[in-house]
Order: C-alpha cells, then structure tokens, then sequence
C-alpha cells in the first residue's frame, strides 16, 4: 500500500501545489488553549503519506491539540465550512459544520472528558469547543450523534444547556430511531431506570431523512454494523461516517458489540464506497501509527483502491472472516461501561443518589474460586410462563417448562408482569425438581457449577402439548 500512496504523492504535489510537513512540535498552542488561524498556504493534514488529488480539493480547518490550525474559506456560499477537532485520549474527531451564508452549524460527536483514574468527568474539550464557536460567531442549530458510543462519554447535554444559555436558543440531540433498542438493551444491563434515558434525545432521524443547516441540506444515512444504530450524516459533498470507515491504513471498525454484524458492515461500508470518488468520507477516530498525525477524512476513491478492508476486489465472505478474527483478539474498551450509560441518557449524567452521590454500574463476572459468592444471587421467576405439558410421544409423562427465568442484576423491579422474586435456595429446589425439559434461558443463567447443569434440553416445545399454566408456589406438590 505505500508504494501505491508514494506513486500519488508527485501526482498531488503537482495538481495542488500542496506538499506534505513533518509534525509540529508539542509546543504548538493547544485548541484547549488559544485557537489560532493559519495562513492557508500552510498544509491541510498532518499525514505524511499522499492520496489522490481529490483528496486535496477543498482544504480544510484542523483543530487538533499540539498541532496549528487551518482554515481557509469555503469556495461558494453552497459549500459547507468543515471544522475537524480532534480529541487525543479517546482518539475521537468532533467535527462542527457550518453553512457560511447565515452562520448557522451542527456539532458531531462531542466529547465529554473523563479520567478512569479519578472518576473525574470534567468539560475542557467541550469548553474549548464553544469557545471556538462563540468567536467564529455560529449559531448552533443541531447536534448530531452517530450513535451511542462505547469509547468515550457524549457531551451533547452539556453543550446543549450551555448553548440554551449562551445563545437563546436550546438546539436538539439527534439521533437514529433505533437507539431505542440499545437504551432498552443497555438499561437492562446497567438498571439504568426508564426515567433517565427515555425521550432524552429529541430528534429521532428516520432512515434517509433530510435536515437543514441553515440554507445547507443534510441526510441520515443508515449505516448498520458497528453498531445497529448507527447513521452517518451527508452534507454537501461530505459523508461524516462515525464508527464505520477509518482510516486506510486501519480499514474498519469492530463489530463485535451487542448488535453488531460483519456482514451489515461489509455492506454498509460499500454503500459509502458507492459515492462518486471526489466525496470525502470524516471518520470517527483515528488511531495513528508511528509516523503520521491524525487525518480526519479520505476521498472515496483513495478508500476503493488502498482501504485494508474494503478496498476494490474484497469480498464480503473475505471482510466478515476478516473483521471476526480481527474482533476476537480485540479488548473491549476502556470506557465501555461508563461510556454506554451516560450515552444511552443522550450524554446526562446519573440522577444523585440519595446521598448525593452520582453512580455508574461495573458487572463483575465470577470465575474460579470466586463462584461462591454465586450463592448470594436472586432471580425473578414468570409464573405466567410456567407451564405443564405432556410429551406427544409420552402422554403420561409431565413436564414442567420455564420461559423467563433471569438474575435480579439484569433487570428493574417490576420489568416482568407477575413475577416473583426468589432467592437462590428456592431457585436451586425448583430446577432440581424439574424434568429434563426447560428452555435455554435457564442453561445459560445457571453455571457449570449449579445443580441444574446435569439437565440436559432433550425435547422440544414442538414435541409437547400444553396442558396448564401451573403455579409452583400454590401446587409445590407438582415440583
């Protein structure tokens, strides 16, 4: 690939006049410091590799910590002013769109800065943001999330209070419809209560649906796999892709979060690769090796003959084996856990305890020795969904069968009807009494260490009849 890229560095050079510099020094003024304005001669990214000359058509406005700033103005008044921000400990590009006709903008992926340390959640990036805003005169109309991220806290709530305070005017959180999936899932898993994540984003983005910034059109593009909320966000001649391409020499995105599909990836990053080849595709990060300085996008065409995953002639069979050896190997992310439950609250915080106290949730998952504590475990039991029946094959023979059967720690008190909470004695006498009938729920909840793990799934429902929804508490003969 670097000879491919080293062919097209004369090619560029000579086009656009643009040549490429070393990094800058660690001592340039930071954005979280003093933005400052370049000249425009100055070089438009901070890789030292070229693309093809349409990667260098439009320069753009680099906002990126330790590194000068560059900006030059759009050339019609149709063309939207792209600021790319970079955030370096998530590695995550924020980016601020602005139509130059009226001054209106939209923010994408705001970071909120948190130390794992500390425990600290603190607005620096977030404040140097509208700082930037404020002295370039935006009015912010919008702000975007791709969807909820599992790297790095979201600040749209912070930037929408101060914005409401700063300019008279509250923009919306904006989304894909299918967060609602996730913040159902993610709840579940962290008890996050229904109150603190529903109705907290306040656009909710069809598939294809178009926006205005100003007098600049956008849409909201489905793009599944990394996640299956996910939406990238066309305007003009950009495509802001979020978790789903990176850069070239880093392909793709992993897709081994709850929902998340290889295939649909493969699919949704040739979608993006059906652009004309002047488009240029602004990731969501960037995690640059030895050598080059973070780059914000890469041209359609640069992607179809260098990306590592997708380029022209790789197969979808090929990137799914790719892309699922790659994800097994993968940790998961440092900030999965915090992260996911301030972002599916659309970036708001926890509601204070009653000691005032604002808490995040960390499962812990029990292995080896550390099973004991295994024994201190509850369990909401569906009495709606017990049920005796009789094997077709065996009409004298009764089983009994559970449905729901789920530990305290995956739910909120009161998530399924009719339930009754049970204690890890009783759960043990239940199963132990069943016959070898019960549906994988139960297999998966109890371990290998569980009285129950002798059972084995040997009919299926298809093979039995329903006789009677049985209430094990009020017939305890029957278990």
């Amino acid at each position: 690939m670097l000879a491919d890229v080293r062919q097209l560095r004369h090619i560029q050079q000579a086009q656009t006049g643009v040549s490429h510099t070393p990094k800058s020094s660690r001592n340039d003024t930071s954005i979280r410091g003093i933005v400052r304005q370049s000249q425009a001669s100055q070089p438009v990214h901070g890789w030292n590799q070229p693309f093809s000359p349409h990667s260098f058509s439009i320069p753009t406005n680099h906002l990126i910590p330790h590194r000068a700033t560059y900006s030059t103005a759009s050339t019609r008044s149709t063309e939207p002013v792209i600021h790319d921000v970079f955030e370096p400990t998530s590695g995550t590009w924020q980016y601020l769109i602005a139509d130059p006709s009226t001054s209106t903008a939209v923010i994408i992926d705001p970071v909120l800065d948190y130390d794992p340390a500390t425990q600290a959640v603190t607005t620096q990036a977030a404040d140097s943001l509208l700082s930037f805003i404020k002295a370039k005169g935006y009015k912010i109309d919008k702000i975007l999330e791709t969807h909820a991220h599992a790297d790095h806290l979201s600040a749209a709530s912070y930037i929408q209070k101060r914005l409401a305070q700063d300019q008279g005017h509250k923009p919306p959180i904006c989304i894909g419809k299918r967060i609602e999936q996730v913040q159902k899932l993610f709840a579940e898993t962290y008890g996050v209560p229904k109150e603190e994540y529903k109705a907290t984003f306040d656009t909710l983005f069809d598939d294809d649906e178009t926006f205005t910034i100003g007098n600049l059109k956008g849409k909201a593009i489905h793009l599944p796999g990394h996640t299956p909320d996910h939406l990238g966000y066309m305007i003009g001649d950009n495509l802001f892709c979020g978790d789903s391409l990176f850069h070239v020499d880093i392909g793709t995105a992993r897709c081994d979060f709850p929902g998340g599909d290889a295939n649909d990836l493969f699919r949704s990053g040739r979608k993006l690769l059906s652009l004309p080849d002047h488009f240029k595709i602004w990731t969501g990060h960037d995690y640059p090796p030895e050598g080059r300085d973070p780059v914000p996008w890469v041209s359609v065409q640069d992607h179809k003959k260098l990306n590592k995953h997708l380029k022209d002639g790789i197969s979808e069979e090929e990137f799914v084996t790719l892309r699922n050896e790659r994800d097994a190997g993968l940790a998961a992310p440092k900030l999965l856990h915090q992260s996911l439950q301030i972002n599916i609250r659309a970036g708001h915080l926890p509601s204070p305890s009653k000691f005032g106290h604002r808490l995040l949730h960390l499962p812990l998952k029990l292995t080896g020795e550390a099973c004991i504590y295994r024994k201190e475990r509850s369990y909401y039991l569906d009495l709606l969904q017990v049920q005796v029946v009789q094997l077709r094959t065996d009409p004298g023979r009764r089983l009994h069968v559970v449905e729901q059967l789920r530990e305290l720690s995956q739910l909120t008190p009161g998530y399924i009807e009719a339930s009754l909470l049970i204690g890890d004695t009783l759960f043990h006498q239940i199963c132990c009494a069943l016959q070898p009938l019960f549906l994988t729920a139960i297999a998966t909840l109890v371990g290998d260490t569980d009285p129950v793990a002798g059972f084995r799934v040997a009919d299926t429902l298809e093979d039995t009849v329903p006789l009677e929804v049985r209430d094990p508490f009020k017939h305890p003969a029957t278990w």
